[in-house]
């Protein structure tokens, strides 16, 4: 910032002075930035979520960012349930786009992060209850094949079909694999499935 000022503009100016005039323009701006970012987030068609441990003077807190193509909202506070519904209030209907944890269950429209839905699948494969390996093998399976169609239709010419058509009756196999695992006697099997049943169900109807 400090060579950009000098060269274009030929000013000189310490790296405090830069930094207070930052955070005078960020907070006299703030106000207005951020209920602009809010109504971005509330209206976006597909919103991901997600929150990381945060400390700020020595007291835990929770970093949360809601984000979407054209908007980042940052916010700081406890992990609850109400912090969800500050960001997004009482009416959000979109696409919800999260991992697992609960303060997100309560949107209709939630769709499970694939990543997390891979990793608990290799968990499956690589545990020692041979119902949850197959159950694994099978999920994984299953996402690469659809993945790698998706990223084909992406990267070529149009798929010959509707990619949602020709991919249904494997992602309704895996939807009935889910239901059948979610009975299962293995408990490790029984928490995977109901959390990619959920995933399935849920991609399927977007």
């Amino acid at each position: 910032m400090r060579e950009l000022l000098s060269d274009w503009l030929g000013l000189s100016l310490s790296t405090a002075t830069i930094n207070q005039c930052v955070h005078e323009a960020a907070r006299a701006v703030e106000p207005v930035v951020e209920q602009e970012i809010l109504e971005t987030v509330r209206n976006v068609e597909l919103l991901y979520a997600d929150e990381t441990a945060w400390k700020e003077h020595g007291k835990l807190l929770w970093l949360w960012v809601f984000t979407c193509a054209t908007a980042t909202f940052f916010i700081v506070g406890r992990r609850t349930r109400a912090m969800v519904r500050r960001v997004l209030g009482e009416h959000f209907d979109n696409w919800l786009m999260s991992d697992g944890y609960a303060a997100y269950r309560d949107f209709d429209q939630r769709l499970r992060c694939l990543a997390h839905i891979i990793r608990k699948a290799h968990g499956l494969e690589d545990g020692f209850d041979q119902p949850a390996q197959r159950f694994g093998s099978h999920v994984l399976g299953v996402l690469e094949t659809v993945i790698e169609g998706v990223y084909a239709a992406r990267g070529g010419a149009p798929p010959a079909a509707d990619l949602r058509a020709h991919y249904a009756p494997l992602l309704n196999a895996l939807f009935d694999a889910c239901r059948q695992a979610a009975e299962s006697v293995s408990m490790a099997v029984q928490t995977r499935a109901s959390s990619v049943n959920s995933a399935v169900d849920r991609h399927r109807a977007r």
